[in-house]
């Protein structure tokens, strides 16, 4: 088999799309056939060892990296003799070869239902590409049961095209598995939340909802917001000082994997009200730990979550309180729903979802070679 794969993700430090494309990557390649990651700029890791791997890189980049797929991608797959193209990431080029077989996969259409919560070059992109991509594929991976149900009911996806396959909490180092917490909050209880501070990550009622906590409490644990600069009119640093909770808020923007999964483990329960997920990784990333989640009762986050949270309205800011106050004043809840965290992150594991996309893979590269 000769399989490409838009490895744009893969020289990029972002989680998500990032860490998905990683993971999958490092298990697939030692499983055979020659794999071409097609990039716009260099790759963050080496995959060589791993496997027969060949890098495409344009001699000089010229044009931004969405252009670079759609005329550099194409032709290197013409030389490269492709029989699969893999997109991790939402959009195919659409003028590939008709023998070239196309798989991509869809992680969420927050560009259909929040479309305010996107840059405008990223959605303009998504409602360019996603659609023709969706046509164009022969099949679609689906990260969750909810992103499948809308890929259906918005888009008029077939059912039979689509292939539901979830993700899994991503494998930090193991030399980042024990120590104490980097970010200087080891020694006080604290909520954590996790992503890029955008509208529909919902921090504007999270911090509403946590300073009216703190009113109530003799004792306060802190919050803890990892992820870069916001956008959207969400910069965290404004809205912290809108509540007055400079003391209580800790702020390390983007950390190392190291910090993340150290955040995690010293976590009291992670926060994730969000408005909208195609999945949310950062809740089995912390209930790989262990720590619950409070999360909202809508989109893919009851699916990802079970029974290892407490589920909130995200519109209500009364509700993530409430679900706030009960994590932190109430220890025997915080056990049980860490026990029903370790056994609902235990359901999903990246081995079984490489194994699924293989297979994937493998029946359309034997439609090519048959052919």
């Amino acid at each position: 088999m000769r399989i490409a794969v838009d490895a744009r993700p893969l020289a990029r430090s972002t989680a998500g799309i990032g860490r998905y494309t990683d993971s999958l990557v490092s298990k697939l390649v030692p499983q055979g056939g020659t794999w071409y990651l097609y990039t716009d700029r260099p790759l963050l890791k080496d995959y060589s060892h791993l496997g027969d791997v060949v890098v495409r890189l344009p001699e000089q980049r010229r044009f931004p990296g969405a252009l670079r797929a759609q005329t550099d991608f194409v032709g290197w797959a013409k030389t490269d003799a492709i029989d699969v193209f893999w997109s991790p990431r939402h959009h195919l080029p659409v003028f590939l070869p008709r023998k070239v077989k196309k798989l991509v996969t869809i992680h969420d259409l927050v560009w259909v239902r929040h479309p305010g919560s996107m840059k405008k070059m990223g959605w303009l992109l998504e409602f360019l590409l996603m659609p023709v991509s969706l046509l164009l594929a022969d099949r679609i991976v689906s990260v969750s049961e909810f992103t499948a149900s809308e890929m259906k009911k918005v888009l008029r996806v077939p059912a039979a095209k689509i292939e539901i396959i979830p993700l899994a909490p991503y494998d930090f180092d193991e030399g980042a598995q024990s120590g104490d917490n980097p970010v200087g909050i080891a020694n006080k209880a604290y909520f954590l939340f996790v992503g890029t501070p955008e509208p529909r990550k919902n921090l504007g009622r999270l911090l509403e909802a946590f300073s009216n906590l703190l009113k109530g409490l003799d004792t306060s644990p802190a919050l803890c917001i990892v992820g870069g600069h916001g956008w959207g009119g969400e910069e965290t640093s404004d809205l912290v000082r809108e509540f007055g909770l400079e003391k209580d808020v800790v702020l390390p923007g983007h950390v190392s994997d190291f910090e993340l999964d150290q955040l995690y483990q010293h976590a009291m329960a992670l926060v994730m009200p969000s408005l909208y997920e195609g999945f949310g990784l950062p809740i089995l990333e912390a209930m790989r730990h262990g720590v619950p989640v409070i999360t909202g009762n809508c989109s893919a986050m009851p699916e990802v979550a079970g029974d290892g949270a407490l589920l909130v309205d995200p519109l209500s800011v009364v509700e993530i309180e409430a679900a706030m106050s009960k994590l932190y004043s109430e220890p025997a809840v915080r056990a049980e729903l860490s026990e029903n965290a370790l056994a609902q992150a235990r359901k999903f594991s990246w081995q079984f979802t490489a194994d699924r996309t293989l297979t994937q893979i493998k029946q359309l590269a034997s439609q090519v070679i048959t052919a």
